[in-house]
């Protein structure tokens, strides 16, 4: 992140350098002809040169969440279902012995069950070439009004659930859960 974030700075001072008297530039200008890859939709937005530069480092660290490619849904082919129930398995059955090395606390670890799953979940799918932004974490409730957390995947055939209870994937409308809550990383759109 250091390298990243220091080519961006080296840029932007190389502008300010190599700029004369007259046409003097400024940090803004400097960050706008940096940051200049982004998105119309960001001017469309009404986001301010300092929210399009700071967009642009937050990128540059994690570009699965900024990645071009926006499918909202994935063919769900047995091959995905593969993968699908492959990864829940393989995370439900880690995550306790990763948990029991932890050498720190985190947030999660006090919110609702099952953050840690969901989130290693998605990084694995990103990592194997799923669309970030098929992927949503979501808050669900049980019938005992117990909360946690699953990853969804939006899919041509509906919304598969991804749960730490159970290795079966099931379709959202089939879980029997009531969700409280989503969040689909879609920071910038």
């Amino acid at each position: 992140m250091l390298s990243k974030v220091f080519s961006v700075a080296t840029a932007i001072a190389m502008g300010l350098a190599t700029a004369g008297p007259a046409d003097a530039m400024t940090i803004s200008s400097a960050a706008r002809s940096v940051a200049a890859g982004i998105p119309m939709q960001m001017a469309a937005a009404g986001l301010s040169e300092r929210a399009a530069f700071s967009r642009q480092l937050f990128c540059l660290e994690y570009a699965d969440v900024c990645g071009a490619e926006r499918a909202r849904t994935v063919a769900l082919t047995n091959k995905l279902r593969t993968q699908l129930a492959s990864v829940n398995r393989s995370v439900n059955r880690q995550m306790p012995e990763i948990r029991a090395r932890r050498e720190f606390l985190s947030l999660t670890a006090m919110s609702t069950g099952g953050e840690d799953h969901a989130m290693m979940k998605r990084r694995l799918l990103i990592k194997a070439g799923l669309p970030a932004a098929t992927l949503t974490l979501a808050t669900v409730s049980n019938d005992e009004g117990r909360r946690h957390s699953v990853l969804i995947v939006a899919t041509s055939q509906g919304e598969m659930i991804l749960d730490h209870y159970t290795s079966d994937i099931v379709k959202r409308r089939d879980s029997g859960y009531g969700f409280a809550s989503a969040e689909a990383f879609s920071f910038f759109e």
